[in-house]
């Protein structure tokens, strides 16, 4: 009996998964000219193919990055390094992203936000000799999702991977936020310097030393700093110069930190403190940033 048993609730469940498996194919009209359909990919790329991408705003913001060997590289409106996740997020959720709603006909565009589209993105791939137009509204439904349309498409579309925060972005958000772009791995020397002195410190098999003087320094100290490197993010581009550097305190600046490998160094100068950030410059970024300034408690 039990086995019976068994098999009628194995059964039922096999069935059931069918009817979701089914369902989920299949166009459903509801009399409004719009299907709830997760059928087909919106764009049929790979994003790995896709090799530049143009972002346009109402407001005239157009940012403009391109695809390297490393990663990104925005090219507008100025040239510096990309986020790769960032970018790569909303590569993939507009290319590989399945629609849920589509709308077939429509008689007025504003009633979404597509008559001027609050972003329109324009993505170029190597399989292609004419970009992918993406249209964004920014009248969304009561849910973080919004209407949106390829090209001059007779269709409108909502998929659940494709967020309204998308309008938000800027190109702080399309920016590379890492401070350090360094493989804390293959740091072997730690130089800091301040008010109060300089000091440098020297792997060795043994640990960390004190260059010139046969001591050892505590390792937990300098590999827990190090460890903190790679989430020491950028809070904000100061100035995309270094031509007034006093107003930042970096013209003479109070504390630096200098981390070398057998191929590079990485100098970082901090100048004054704002709350709990502080202004700092790199030696190989002619910018002025804002970083938190518990990066200097390594000179406590």
């Amino acid at each position: 009996m039990k086995i019976k048993t068994i098999y009628v609730l194995l059964f039922i469940f096999i069935a059931a998964t069918l009817f979701v498996f089914l369902r989920d194919r299949s166009p459903i009209n509801n009399g409004n000219n719009t299907d709830y359909y997760p059928k087909h990919l919106l764009l049929a790329r790979n994003p790995n193919d896709i090799t530049k991408c143009i972002f346009t705003k109402k407001d005239k913001t157009r940012i403009e990055f391109e695809r390297s060997d490393s990663g990104w590289i925005i090219t507008y409106p100025i040239i510096t390094k990309g986020s790769k996740y960032s970018i790569d997020l909303m590569i993939n959720a507009i290319t590989t992203s399945l629609p849920r709603v589509s709308i077939k006909e429509f008689s007025d565009l504003s009633n979404y936000g597509l008559e001027y589209p609050n972003c329109v993105i324009l993505l170029f791939s190597k399989n292609s000799s004419t970009p992918d137009t993406i249209q964004i509204g920014d009248k969304a439904p009561t849910s973080p999702e919004c209407y949106f349309r390829i090209g001059s498409s007779r269709e409108i579309i909502l998929s659940s991977d494709i967020s309204i925060d998308i309008l938000d972005k800027s190109l702080f958000h399309f920016r590379n936020k890492e401070l350090f772009d360094i493989d804390i791995g293959q740091i072997n020397q730690l130089v800091l310097k301040s008010s109060k002195g300089d000091f440098s410190i020297e792997k060795s098999p043994e640990g960390w030393n004190w260059e010139g003087i046969s001591a050892h320094f505590e390792s937990g100290i300098v590999d827990g700093f190090l460890e903190t490197l790679p989430n020491t993010l950028i809070y904000e581009f100061s100035s995309e110069n270094i031509d007034s550097l006093a107003k930042f305190g970096l013209d003479k600046p109070k504390y630096s930190i200098t981390l070398s490998t057998d191929k590079t160094d990485i100098t970082i100068y901090f100048g004054n403190r704002v709350s709990d950030k502080i202004y700092a410059r790199k030696n190989n970024l002619d910018k002025v940033l804002l970083v938190k300034s518990d990066i200097l408690s390594i000179f406590d």
